[in-house]
């Protein structure tokens, strides 16, 4: 039995001494594929976390783009009422103004009169439907063809219709029959 101690003792020696060369090894294969699964399971938390995270995050993202959308449009609505509204300011002055020059200066385009057609009718005739001039032209507007005198005699309302439908035909407007008067001294 002694031998057989001593021989365990033996045994035990050798095996401890192998332990003893062998371990520091094994233990650090062991450390470091602890180390290698430990960043596996790092990386993998922290992708389950990212997605999660996303996925939590994507209603108050949408929320937060729509929010800015929603205050962009509100702002240029804004400044697009505080364009128009200083636009309006700019017609009444310049409204103002056109009124303040037709009284200072004695009425459309200086003429004393309040429009193009009130211009050429007190030029022609003085306003007046029966005025028959030099030449024998007729009415408000001096008709020389004739036909006004005998058509609408001195009716005005007649007359003012004859020389709408005159100004519009052969001017287009009342304002180009008045720069064509301004521009010959007759129309």
């Amino acid at each position: 039995m002694a031998a057989l101690l001593i021989f365990a003792n033996e045994t035990d020696a050798q095996e401890s001494n192998n332990r003893r060369k062998y371990l520091p090894a094994t233990l650090s294969a062991i450390s470091a594929s602890k180390e290698k699964l430990l960043a596996e399971i790092e990386a993998k938390d922290a992708a389950d976390r990212a997605r999660y995270l996303a996925a939590e995050a994507a209603p108050f993202i949408a929320r937060w783009e729509a929010d800015k959308a929603q205050a962009e449009a509100d702002k240029a609505a804004a400044e697009l009422r505080e364009t128009e509204s200083w636009l309006a300011q700019q017609q009444a002055m310049s409204s103002s103004l056109e009124s303040l020059y037709a009284s200072a200066s004695g009425g459309y385009g200086g003429s004393g009169c309040s429009d193009a057609k009130s211009c050429i009718y007190d030029r022609e005739s003085g306003n007046n439907p029966n005025a028959t001039n030099g030449i024998g032209c007729y009415g408000i507007g001096q008709d020389c063809n004739g036909v006004l005198q005998s058509s609408c005699g001195a009716n005005y309302a007649c007359q003012d219709a004859y020389f709408n439908s005159y100004a519009a035909d052969r001017y287009g407007s009342w304002e180009a029959a008045w720069s064509f008067w301004q521009a010959n001294g007759w129309w």
